[in-house]
């Protein structure tokens, strides 16, 4: 049998998923894959994302390897155990120091809200979403500014639903003085 070596970084995404493909169901008689180590290519940016919509979980862009996709999905299953959680990322080349604690910071952070996205772009990391009232805003806006790796720059955007204030019986006052108006009080 000929024992056959493919080493090296595939060009682009469609030529790793061809030649893993290859490598993997079109091998002819006769030939033995002894060693097989070729990395993906590498992207700039780097982009990956989670969303968490109607109680659904989708991640996508790119993840490092597939030990890091693993780690990322038995995380994303912990954090929403009752989410469906659907994952079309792709192996790439590429990612950030930081990036497999910023994108679990990610999910653990998208499951205390009702609706919400990351987006990990280079050292960019975008978070907006919707909490059930201020103070779980709040906690997850300080969890973010905290475990979020310095080296990332955060932005985040975290909405909550504001109660309705109504004032009974309500007071204004208008007053009059030489040129000057003054209104104050409570209007409805």
């Amino acid at each position: 049998a000929l024992n056959l070596s493919v080493v090296g970084e595939a060009a682009t995404m469609p030529a790793y998923r061809g030649v893993r493909n290859a490598l993997a169901n079109q091998i002819p008689a006769g030939v033995r894959l002894a060693m097989e180590k070729i990395t993906p290519p590498v992207i700039n940016p780097y982009v990956w994302n989670a969303t968490l919509k109607n109680g659904k979980v989708a991640i996508g862009g790119f993840v490092p390897s597939e030990q890091a996709r693993k780690g990322i999905i038995a995380h994303a299953r912990r954090v929403f155990p009752r989410a469906d959680v659907a994952d079309t990322a792709e192996m790439a080349g590429g990612a950030p120091d930081g990036w497999d604690k910023a994108a679990a910071i990610a999910l653990s952070q998208l499951a205390a809200l009702r609706s919400g996205t990351a987006d990990i772009k280079g050292r960019e990391f975008s978070f907006v979403g919707e909490a059930a009232d201020e103070p779980t805003a709040a906690t997850v806006r300080k969890a973010l500014k905290s475990d979020v790796p310095q080296s990332y720059k955060l932005v985040e955007r975290i909405g909550y639903p504001r109660a309705n204030k109504t004032i009974a019986g309500y007071t204004m006052a208008i007053s009059h003085s030489g040129g000057d108006v003054e209104v104050s009080g409570n209007i409805p």
